[in-house]
């Protein structure tokens, strides 16, 4: 017998010996409380839903720009203008054979100013090469599309954001002038934009364009197998620390490896207390709806006692 359905269904029957009393007071009381405890079920389901897809979407958003892991030199670490590091390595791009790894790219970056007839923006250029993964890039473009990179060639294309387009009155199509300072020389790059994404991301809509690699290689001097470092992509971002201590242990002495929550510590805390937020609204609703159960409890014994010591 469902003894909690028997308790219930005794104390809200309606019979012969208390039918106007229970109509008049039981039934509505109990339809409070019933409505009481949804809403703040509801509630509390929303708020946990809202918050866990408001940080998964950060997350995702925060990794697939960088990655989940970096590989680099000691130095490079948060570093605009880094060392150069060989692409030569046991673990590239074989790391992509253990179970949880995803994929492997390189990557430099280099820090430019981009100079229009009116304005003018400092930006940080990120050089991808023909390993490069677009998905998440091709999934924010709101403009043009994505370009490919090979090897065997240098790509002139470069792809901007929604918010430096606006600034530059640059679009897809146009000729877009970047300019490196580099041992108290000034040195100008031309490219042509064929893509504008929109992450949503001010701190990386606001700074990054995306090209080809070999032009931060021959800028800087560097070799076709010379990169800022690599990147990483796992499978399931809550494998990441166990991932983490797999790769530092398969890169070697020479290079270090770091997760995006150590580069990104103060976006990952502040997700963080966003649970803080969620435990708040849980525990409020959970006292409503207890003081609303206990209140419709007590309000039917009382009327149950009354009913039948009037009979």
């Amino acid at each position: 017998m469902n003894t909690p359905f028997f308790i219930a269904k005794r104390l809200i029957r309606t019979d012969g010996r208390a039918e106007s009393s229970n109509i008049s007071g039981t039934r509505p009381i109990v339809r409070i409380a019933i409505a009481g405890i949804a809403l703040g079920l509801a509630v509390m389901i929303v708020s946990m839903a809202i918050v866990t897809g408001f940080q998964k979407e950060i997350t995702d958003k925060v990794v697939n720009f960088g990655a989940d892991i970096i590989i680099t030199d000691y130095s490079n670490l948060n570093a605009i203008e880094p060392q150069p590091v060989s692409k030569e390595q046991d673990f590239y791009p074989s790391l992509t054979e253990i179970d949880g790894i995803r994929h492997i790219q390189v990557f430099a970056t280099k820090a430019g100013i981009v100079k229009t007839d009116e304005e003018i923006e400092g930006v940080v250029v990120k050089g991808v090469g023909s390993d490069f993964d677009w998905s998440f890039f091709q999934r924010h473009l709101i403009d043009g599309q994505v370009f490919e990179t090979t090897d065997s060639s240098r790509s002139k294309n470069i792809l901007i954001s929604e918010s430096i387009s606006k600034k530059l009155k640059l679009n897809v199509g146009d000729r877009m002038e970047v300019f490196f300072i580099q041992e108290e020389r000034q040195r100008a790059r031309v490219f042509d934009v064929t893509g504008i994404y929109k992450t949503g991301l001010a701190e990386y809509d606001e700074r990054y364009v995306i090209t080809d690699i070999t032009h931060i290689q021959r800028l800087n001097g560097w070799s076709s197998d010379q990169v800022a470092g690599f990147e990483v992509f796992v499978d399931d971002f809550g494998d990441l620390d166990e991932l983490e201590d797999v790769v530092y242990h398969s890169i070697g002495n020479d290079l270090y490896s770091a997760t995006v929550k150590d580069l990104q510590p103060q976006i990952f805390d502040w997700l963080d207390l966003q649970d803080m937020n969620v435990r708040v609204i849980i525990i409020l609703m959970l006292v409503v709806a207890g003081f609303t159960h206990d209140f419709c409890f007590a309000h039917l014994v009382i009327e149950r006692v009354y009913n039948d010591s009037e009979l």
